[in-house]
């Protein structure tokens, strides 16, 4: 909801047997979309940001069997697929809101799609003067995946988190996930980061 560029992001992982998944991302202010303003000087917009996202897995060809195990001499590729929409916009100077919808394909020996949404907020503020900025949302809100006569739910969750900015190149994190089929759990992770020139740098993560 705070860009001030255009950001684009994609990435490619190759597994094992086959396996491989594709990710694109791009974001950008709403206001230069529309055409305020030159396009090197991209502001912070009032009307928020407008992100798109696709996300693509394969996992290869598999060797179809009966029930007995013994081979039918065919073959299929379960494949997963979801692209998707968001907004994000501030609602005060330090409080943002964002929401997303997404379409999901899946197909493992049969097809299935739905479509489902994400909803998230973040407060700023600051404690002891460190920069924190706390975090909560709610994921795979929407309908399910029904292949043939089964219906499987999306992994709907709930997390919050906080972020803290102890020095200018330390930062520390945690968070609270909340999975509607299992049980809740904690994560955390610390980032350091270092300049090296003006224009670059490099960051040490950890989690």
């Amino acid at each position: 909801s705070a860009l001030r560029m255009r950001h684009a992001n994609f990435s490619h992982g190759a597994m094992y047997q086959g396996v491989f998944y594709d990710f694109f991302a791009y974001a950008q202010p709403i206001e230069s979309i529309i055409g305020r303003g030159r396009p090197r000087e991209l502001r912070e917009s009032q009307l928020g940001a407008l992100g798109v996202a696709f996300f693509y897995m394969n996992a290869g060809s598999l060797q179809e069997t009966d029930n007995t195990g013994a081979a039918t001499g065919n073959s299929f590729m379960p494949q997963e697929f979801a692209g998707a929409l968001a907004w994000g916009g501030k609602i005060t100077p330090d409080f943002d809101i964002g929401v997303g919808i997404k379409f999901i394909y899946s197909k493992l020996y049969e097809s299935a799609q739905t479509a489902a949404a994400d909803l998230g907020a973040r407060l700023r503020m600051r404690i002891i003067g460190m920069p924190l900025t706390l975090s909560a949302g709610v994921h795979n809100l929407g309908g399910s995946l029904r292949y043939g006569r089964e219906n499987q739910n999306l992994p709907l969750f709930a997390s919050a988190g906080a972020n803290l900015r102890v020095f200018k190149n330390l930062t520390l994190t945690g968070d609270v996930i909340a999975p509607r089929d299992n049980r809740v759990y904690g994560a955390g992770g610390i980032e350091l980061r270092q300049a090296l020139t003006t224009k670059t740098g490099f960051s040490l993560r950890a989690g």
